[in-house]
């Protein structure tokens, strides 16, 4: 850092901001990580039984009656921490904050699942700030040197395909405004699709794989990083910026962040910065959204709602990774290199993943999964026959 003039002042904070608000400043986040925590609940066997979630329901409320205002008390200091952090917040953002910190302080603890819940949300806490803070003094390091592989990237794209990809896809998107939004919504969901994987993970009590797949992620910051240093290039939205005027007719995010990447890369190459900030630099090779879109599916696969919808994400993040003109197309062949290498040496270390005096019992075996078409023609059909018998 010294030898390249990167500032040694770094944001800390930033990367818990970040998923902080990706969490709690939007209407519903919070309603959907707990639908997917029912999903691996209720779908361990590949079916839906719509009849134990609605029992669960009312269980929950006969239990919270003795609980009511330890409730009441928990969701008020939730939602004051969400005002304190993310200030501006709607009046959505503050109700389901509030009934977040309700639901939570329902749950009945016991003393060895409250601890083992607080010191494994520590060392995550340790674990992703240590990987965002490397991953961020590479990818700020990358380009510093003056050497650019964009042009080699980019005949690998045509080499491998005879044409050029993010043109391509650029082109077609640009004549469909609605599926652009769609794809820079899909793009920033990241961290999202990350809580939602975990908490699938949690419903389906698999805590030793849980414990594996953040570090399968944490993995794929550092293996990332050092790619990056190694590898460094701009990507298409910046070498072939003709590409892409479309996004700056339509209302999506990616132009602002396009052009506050590239001040910022900028102003750690000519020396000018005085903050090292969590992630906000240029990089193109290998593309971490596919790594960890790859990941994702893989830890999914035990659910097959959760595996679908990991598969959605996973395809949506590839075509606006090109069509927005953030990576080349080899970039994301890169990713999948660093997934699959991610992934093996978190499983070859699962058991010796988190200090000796914090072990986790290992997780219960989980039945082959029914025909994926199947388990949502019966919850389709469960779901028919409770509004039936309502009508």
């Amino acid at each position: 850092m010294l030898e390249l003039q990167l500032p040694i002042r770094y944001t800390w904070k930033e990367p818990f901001r970040v998923v902080i608000q990706d969490i709690f400043n939007q209407p519903g986040a919070l309603v959907f990580v707990a639908g997917m925590y029912l999903i691996g609940a209720y779908g361990r066997r590949g079916e839906w039984d719509l009849d134990q979630v609605v029992k669960l329901a009312r269980t929950q409320i006969l239990h919270g009656i003795d609980r009511f205002w330890i409730r009441v008390a928990a969701g008020i200091a939730v939602e004051s921490a969400q005002l304190l952090v993310l200030p501006g917040v709607s009046v959505v953002d503050s109700l389901v904050a509030f009934g977040a910190g309700f639901f939570i302080a329902g749950i009945r603890w016991n003393r060895r699942s409250a601890t083992e819940t607080a010191a494994f949300l520590v060392l995550s806490a340790l674990v992703f700030s240590t990987a965002s803070y490397a991953s961020t003094v590479l990818k700020a390091a990358s380009l510093v040197r003056g050497v650019e592989w964009d042009y080699e990237i980019l005949a690998l794209d045509i080499s491998l395909t005879g044409l050029v990809p993010h043109r391509l896809a650029a082109a077609w998107v640009a004549d469909h405004s609605n599926i652009a939004m769609i794809l820079d919504w899909v793009y920033f969901k990241l961290f999202d699709h990350m809580i939602w994987v975990t908490a699938v993970l949690v419903g389906l009590r698999q805590f030793k794989m849980r414990t594996e797949f953040l570090t399968a992620i944490a993995i794929g910051y550092l293996i990332g990083g050092i790619w990056y240093y190694l590898m460094p290039a701009w990507g298409p939205i910046y070498t072939d910026p003709a590409a892409f005027t479309y996004l700056d007719a339509i209302p999506v995010r990616t132009p602002s962040i396009r052009d506050a990447l590239k001040i910022f890369t900028v102003e750690v190459i000519e020396g000018r910065s005085q903050l090292l900030r969590s992630w906000v630099y240029v990089a193109a090779m290998p593309s971490l959204h596919m790594a960890f879109e790859f990941i994702m599916v893989w830890y999914s696969r035990q659910s097959p709602i959760a595996l679908l919808i990991s598969l959605a994400l996973m395809v949506l993040t590839f075509l606006s990774t090109l069509a927005l003109g953030w990576h080349y197309a080899a970039d994301s062949l890169g990713g999948a290199m660093v997934a699959a290498v991610s992934i093996a040496l978190a499983s070859r270390f699962r058991n010796s993943l988190l200090p000796s005096w914090f072990r986790l019992a290992e997780d219960d075996p989980i039945p082959p999964p029914k025909p994926l078409f199947k388990t949502l023609w019966r919850a389709w059909r469960s779901a028919a026959d409770v509004r039936a018998s309502h009508s």
